[in-house]
């Protein structure tokens, strides 16, 4: 195949290793990551955030530029993989990020049964003349090259601007739509922000177990007790269907209060029968309570694993925010020509696939023939609800 570079200027290995195959691992990922860090330590490069890191262009001038320089001028990917690897996946992100900002991102990211991914940086020789090695036709370019034949595009949002306000990230995004191939953004919800819901619901749970034991424990009869409540957790599970977060919150709150009384329950019959005032049949059925109120926690755990992963998404998806990709602009002036020239046309629904994108955390075909079909974005990103199920075995069981 015939490349732009000249053969004096590129390494041999970018002459005879296709484009689509300057991938890495997530093995070489970790080992990349770990040598910033080291690079940073020894003090060759400069790091005022620990969690976001030096920028993808500091990072290339004090540790990529030089290492493959001294192995031989071959890109990072190939240094570590002479022999390529398949481009399962295909980042789009840019430069002005922090680096552990995107290694975290790509990790959190990383689609089951992908063994390597594409990412420009690590790809491309950084030593050579990139702009030759690009040449005047972006779709003949290594990017779409590797582009085409991988299986997804993961999108990497940072905290310094949108990735579509770059005019190559927006050629990425028409490709892989053009090509019908599924692109993905990350959502990373953390566990410390889902406990800002779970610590309030144990209180419930148990402040309802209290208020229960000291007021109406010796009145309350088993076919009051789990069946009328199960039957509020019903109801209240129905209004969450309409996808709002509020009646999430009112479900597992209403939850909450109802496995601490039925927890109560349970532990005041298994004490009277220890105490020879109890049944065995009774031990029994308030055994069927806690195994309905584990139902019920499954339900409630996962409405509020949900809400948290939507924070995530929405606050991923903000990093994308701009008006139109009309607007993205290049640092090469030649290369936004040519650019333009490929989208022109298809910026409208650019857009509005990264609409779709940041709204949804997803663009792939089966979302657009949802939307076409009249679903909304809303219900498209909460997805499919487990919890239904487990309110329905619960109400089954408590019948």
């Amino acid at each position: 195949k015939q490349w732009s570079m000249s053969a004096v200027r590129l390494h041999h290995l970018h002459r005879t290793v296709d484009p689509a195959r300057w991938c890495i691992g997530y093995e070489d990922l970790e080992v990349f990551e770990a040598e910033v860090r080291k690079a940073i330590q020894d003090g060759r490069l400069t790091c005022q955030d620990p969690h976001i890191g030096p920028s993808i262009h500091e990072v290339n001038e004090g540790y990529i530029k030089p290492v493959t320089l001294r192995a031989g001028g071959m890109s990072w990917a190939l240094m570590q993989n002479p022999e390529g690897m398949p481009c399962d996946a295909f980042v789009t992100h840019c430069w002005a990020e922090g680096v552990f900002e995107f290694t975290a991102a790509v990790k959190a990211i990383w689609p089951t049964g992908v063994r390597s991914i594409y990412c420009c940086f690590l790809a491309n020789p950084q030593n050579g003349d990139i702009g030759e090695l690009l040449g005047n036709d972006p779709m003949h370019s290594p990017f779409a090259r590797a582009l085409l034949t991988t299986r997804y595009v993961l999108v990497i949002p940072n905290h310094t601007v949108s990735i579509y306000t770059r005019l190559w990230c927006v050629f990425e995004a028409h490709l892989a739509i053009r090509e019908e191939i599924p692109i993905v953004m990350p959502a990373r919800p953390q566990v410390k922000s889902a406990l800002k819901y779970l610590l309030p619901l144990f209180l419930v749970a148990a402040g309802s177990a209290y208020v229960a034991s000291i007021t109406i424990l010796e009145h309350m009869q088993r076919p009051w007790t789990p069946c009328n409540l199960q039957r509020l957790l019903s109801l209240t599970l129905g209004m969450h269907s309409h996808k709002r977060q509020w009646t999430g919150l009112v479900y597992v709150t209403a939850a909450s209060a109802a496995v601490g009384i039925q927890l109560l329950f349970f532990g005041y019959q298994a004490y009277l029968f220890q105490d020879g005032q109890g049944h065995t049949k009774e031990v029994f059925i308030h055994l069927l309570d806690y195994v309905i109120a584990a139902y019920i926690s499954a339900a409630a755990i996962e409405i509020i694993w949900k809400i948290v992963k939507l924070e995530a998404l929405d606050a991923e998806g903000q990093k994308l925010e701009m008006r139109s990709v009309s607007d993205a602009g290049c640092s090469n002036q030649a290369d936004a020509v040519a650019i333009r020239q490929a989208i022109s046309g298809s910026e409208e629904e650019i857009d509005k696939a990264i609409k779709v994108l940041k709204r949804v955390g997803r663009w792939n075909e089966d979302v657009n023939e949802c939307l076409t079909r009249g679903i909304s974005k809303r219900r498209l990103r909460y997805g499919v609800f487990h919890a239904y199920g487990m309110a329905g075995a619960a109400h089954w069981l408590a019948e």
